[in-house]
């Protein structure tokens, strides 16, 4: 995906610099660069592949700059915003839930079932952070955003903003970062406009939120449309927009609700494929223990439990062996595991999260697996 999300967009990044290369650009030094979709890190082999969109990015930049860095190299433009991205530099911004990355990381916590999403500025939940993708309307703002009261003249910004029109529309996303889910935090959005070029057309939504499909080779493509937050404040709110959005997800089975009991039952079975999907990799990683820290963290999060045999299925499924080169099996073999893990964490100082692993863990009668009193 990355190859591809560099080959894509670092030719039209030499057709812009062509366009504009005569424009007095370097005479205004607050002329923004053109915005790229950015992506997390798990963002690829996320079950979701969710890419949240905005209006524009006010003051995105300097372009005189992005001429000078992308005449020689194009994709160290998108690099560079990339490696930005991926540290998670944006936690810092959305001073509260009705500015773009405030809402953005109040949906995140949702999805996690997490109510606090102040906790994501603190980067817990660090999976949720890194499983999604930013991309906005527009890649060049319009000329209200900021451009006007920096005295920018307004033929020289629309000299510009057409060059970086090449840049707009969600065949795009569809082109490069391939998202299975959309939500679009744009009011002003023209379904015409955004979707051309794209297979698409309007479905059943809900109170305040479109619906729209777009195919992508015979995959469908969920998209999700709401005003921005900052608008949303004035139409029932952030957390009625967030409720909605997070109902409809589940609706669709686009996000997994956590039963309250997690066993072998074919309803945990979209939850074990999710958990199965996000789980840490087993390359080089020997250490069942942690494997065992993050499922119940992760059940923890959603104040969920699981049973012993569950947990043996997960373990099999992430392709995970006892010590003897074996399937777990559900037994004593699975039980002394989650006694081990409690003690490897309380031992090494994880008091909080071997806490989580004794909470965690359930005997089919509902017994705790682990009575730390014992």
């Amino acid at each position: 995906m990355h190859e591809a999300y560099l080959n894509h967009f670092s030719p039209l990044i030499q057709e812009f610099i062509r366009e504009i290369k005569d424009l007095p650009i370097q005479g205004y030094d607050k002329l923004p660069e053109p915005f790229f979709p950015l992506y997390g890190s798990r963002y690829e082999s996320s079950r979701m592949r969710l890419v949240i969109v905005g209006q524009d990015t006010k003051g995105w930049g300097g372009l005189h700059e992005f001429v000078g860095t992308g005449s020689a190299d194009s994709a160290a433009c998108l690099r560079s915003r990339l490696s930005e991205f991926q540290s998670l530099e944006f936690t810092k911004w959305g001073k509260n839930r009705h500015h773009f990355f405030g809402f953005v990381m109040m949906l995140l916590a949702a999805l996690e079932g997490e109510k606090d999403w102040q906790i994501l500025k603190r980067h817990q939940l660090r999976e949720a952070l890194e499983s999604f993708a930013w991309a906005n309307g527009n890649s060049i703002e319009y000329y209200e955003s900021s451009a006007k009261s920096r005295g920018i003249p307004k033929d020289l910004w629309n000299a510009v903003r057409s060059a970086g029109a090449r840049f707009d529309g969600f065949a795009h996303l569809v082109q490069t970062i391939r998202p299975r889910v959309a939500i679009v935090l744009w009011k002003r959005m023209n379904s015409s406009n955004y979707f051309k070029g794209c297979q698409w057309s309007p479905v059943d939504g809900v109170d305040g939120v479109r619906r729209y499909k777009v195919d992508n080779e015979g995959e469908s493509i969920d998209v999700l449309h709401v005003p921005h937050p900052g608008r949303m404040k004035f139409e029932n709110g952030a957390n009625f927009f967030c409720g909605q959005l997070t109902a409809l997800l589940q609706q669709h089975k686009l996000e997994v609700p956590f039963p309250e009991y997690m066993d072998r039952e074919p309803e945990s079975g979209a939850v074990q494929l999710l958990l199965k999907q996000s789980a840490p990799s087993n390359d080089g990683d020997r250490n069942n223990f942690r494997f065992v820290a993050w499922v119940a963290v992760e059940l923890g999060k959603r104040q969920v439990s699981m049973s012993v045999p569950a947990l043996s299925k997960l373990l099999n499924d992430c392709g995970r062996k006892t010590t003897y080169g074996t399937p777990y099996l559900g037994g004593r073999g699975t039980y002394r595991l989650v006694r081990g893990a409690y003690h490897w964490l309380d031992r090494t100082g994880k008091r909080d999260d071997a806490i989580q692993v004794a909470q965690a863990f359930r005997r089919p009668n509902f017994d705790y697996a682990y009575n730390t009193e014992s």
